[in-house]
């Protein structure tokens, strides 16, 4: 019996040991989840998010993404929000709580389905729809100062100028939520292109209003 003894207190040790390895990972696996939503809920007091549970990556060598633009006010630490269904990611520093960079995720034609994605910069046009002088330029200001991955290519008038709100308008169709977010962040609507104002070269169109 007593050799049966011995023999036996290996295999106990190391089932123990599997024992407590799972619940290291089972609650190494809580940790995470319980992390990712706190970083969830921070975000979104500064961002309208989309409603799904982003997968999420922290930058630890910018070096390797100087090259992106969506990565090129980036630093070590930031965290990356990536949002599949939305195709949208979002770049956060959680130092200064402070978004860094917004942008829509394409697929790199040169590389399988699947493959890593990478978001760009939205170009963006503003057309003042009112008779107040310079509502145009503030606008533009007040999307720079909010968005940071979005590039203000034009700031002009509007042929209508009667516009009661602002409206904004997905010209491609690639950029919805952004679009949402404008739109919440202007207090005004998502639209479609409006009759008799011409199209611009750009992604989205914002229509300053009253």
């Amino acid at each position: 019996m007593v050799v049966v003894l011995i023999a036996a207190i290996p295999g106990y040790y190391f089932y123990q040991k599997y024992k407590d390895t799972q619940r290291l990972l089972q609650n190494s696996s809580s940790t995470a989840q319980v992390q990712v939503k706190l970083l969830v809920d921070k975000v979104g007091q500064l961002i309208l998010l989309p409603n799904e549970t982003p997968t999420v990556a922290t930058v630890s060598d910018i070096s390797k993404l100087k090259n992106q633009e969506f990565f090129k006010n980036a630093q070590n630490g930031d965290k990356v929000l990536v949002f599949t269904q939305a195709k949208q990611a979002i770049l956060y520093r959680p130092t200064i709580n402070k978004i860094i960079q917004v942008g829509p995720i394409l697929s790199n034609p040169n590389q399988t389905s699947g493959a890593v994605v990478t978001p760009s910069q939205v170009r963006i046009v503003v057309y003042n729809g009112t008779n107040t002088t310079g509502l145009g330029g503030q606008i533009e200001a007040q999307i720079k100062s909010k968005f940071t991955n979005v590039n203000i290519t034009n700031v002009t008038n509007a042929t209508n100028k009667n516009y009661t709100t602002s409206s904004i308008v997905d010209i491609r169709g690639g950029n919805k939520e952004l679009a949402k977010q404008l739109a919440s962040y202007l207090n005004g609507q998502v639209n479609s292109m409006p009759a008799g104002e011409a199209t611009p070269d750009a992604d989205i169109l914002v229509i300053a209003g009253k």
